[in-house]
């Protein structure tokens, strides 16, 4: 579906298109049905729910200030009632909020409010009572307990603060709490992010939601495989990083299609060049019954990560057929990179190595023979930085070094000169 701007450019271009004979007044109208009216009160819809949920922050930081100011002075039954104080008003205000059916300023407002006052009131009757504990067990507890609001106020303020408090949980945990509580609370946030993108597809907060739980995704699954031998958590990493950008292909032409792409698109780049490097390999390479020793739990995950990238890769394959063959190919050269490591660094370094260069060809080709400059450059991006990158991991001359970068900036400059003669051409 077009953006706002985009179907405002459109509606404006059909009268003249109309009247030069393009088009006819019948087709004009069609295409106006097709697309819908301009969300004119979209903007002031964001405006009102940014404003609702700094007020609201407002309010509780300050809120929070007027108690700590007369804290010392207070005794335990004081202490405990208004460390519950917040809380209960926000309860109540969101009983209120869904009750009267108030619009999204409200929900936002409130929803941020509900959350961030469980916090308050955890903490501050820990305070109070002196109960021991640290930050993964404060979190988590936070998290459980905030995990309803995403249902009760489907708000992305509310799911925002939920996803950012699922990646710091993760990073603190560290080997505590193994990786199924991580991925247990991801999956229970599932149906909200789904319900919310299915009702609200085109809307900065779902969009926002969509970046918050891809990047809480990539940058979590490492902290809660940490029990993994870096020889498999190198491949895992690129493994749910093809996952995101599956998705993204997926939800062609929705908005949320990009966070998933790009962040899942350079998460793989990046991990594949990191691993291309045979040190990524050498000093790290376990054997898989040590793996199982050691690491149960988080070896179920990883298997079940596979598989459901490996569902994901085939159900884009159906529906964008075979142009997304080049990066679908990344999920089996990292575990097949992962099998040859047992035997050789330089082995893995050389397989993954040459998959970047067909990568990198297969792309420019496509981009080329499409069209398409933003594939193109993208393709040539890939293979310069391989070049640049085996450069200074070589031990080739100045001259030589001097002639491949000459070389590469050539062939940028001619894959941009071919395709934007192309484009011109009439």
């Amino acid at each position: 579906m077009l953006q706002s701007a985009h179907l405002r450019w459109l509606r404006e271009e059909l009268p003249g298109l109309v009247e030069q004979g393009i088009l006819d007044e019948a087709t004009a109208e069609r295409l106006r049905a097709h697309y819908g009216e301009v969300d004119s009160a979209r903007g002031r819809r964001l405006v009102v729910a940014l404003f609702g949920t700094l007020g609201a922050l407002f309010v509780g930081g300050g809120f929070i200030l007027l108690i700590a100011h007369n804290w010392d002075d207070l005794g335990r039954p004081a202490r405990t009632a208004l460390s519950f104080l917040p809380l209960v008003l926000s309860l109540a205000l969101a009983a209120w909020v869904v009750a009267s059916k108030r619009g999204e300023g409200w929900q936002e407002a409130v929803g941020g409010l509900w959350t961030l006052s469980i916090g308050a009131s955890i903490s501050l009757v820990a305070q109070t009572y002196h109960i021991p504990g640290d930050l993964p067990g404060f979190l988590r507890l936070w998290l459980l307990l905030a995990l309803p609001i995403l249902y009760v106020l489907p708000t992305a303020t509310g799911g925002l603060l939920y996803a950012l408090g699922l990646f710091g949980w993760v990073v603190s945990a560290g080997r505590g709490d193994g990786p199924p509580l991580f991925w247990a609370l991801l999956a229970a946030a599932g149906p909200f992010l789904a319900m919310r993108l299915r009702r609200q597809p085109r809307t900065a907060g779902s969009e926002m939601l969509v970046w918050a739980f891809a990047a809480t995704v990539a940058c979590g699954v490492l902290p809660s495989l940490e029990r993994l031998d870096d020889d498999l958590r190198g491949p895992l990493l690129a493994t749910t990083c093809l996952a995101l950008w599956a998705g993204g292909a997926i939800a062609d032409r929705e908005r949320w299609e990009r966070p998933l792409r790009l962040v899942g698109g350079c998460g793989l780049l990046g991990t594949l060049f990191v691993l291309s490097y045979a040190d990524a390999w050498d000093d790290h390479l376990a054997p898989l019954r040590h793996q199982v020793e050691a690491a149960m739990g988080e070896l179920v995950v990883a298997i079940l990560l596979v598989a459901a990238t490996a569902a994901l890769l085939a159900l884009a394959w159906r529906r964008r057929g075979a142009e997304l063959l080049p990066v679908v190919a990344a999920l089996p050269v990292v575990w097949l990179a992962r099998l040859l490591a047992a035997r050789s660094g330089e082995a893995v370094s050389a397989t993954v190595n040459l998959y970047l260069l067909a990568l990198g060809a297969a792309m420019l080709a496509q981009g080329m023979r499409e069209e398409r400059l933003r594939r193109a450059n993208l393709g040539a991006a890939v293979l310069g930085l391989l070049i640049l990158l085996r450069f200074f991991d070589t031990d080739w001359g100045f001259l030589v070094r001097g002639l491949a970068f000459v070389a590469v900036g050539l062939g940028f400059l001619l894959v941009n000169l071919v395709m934007l003669r192309r484009r011109q051409a009439p």
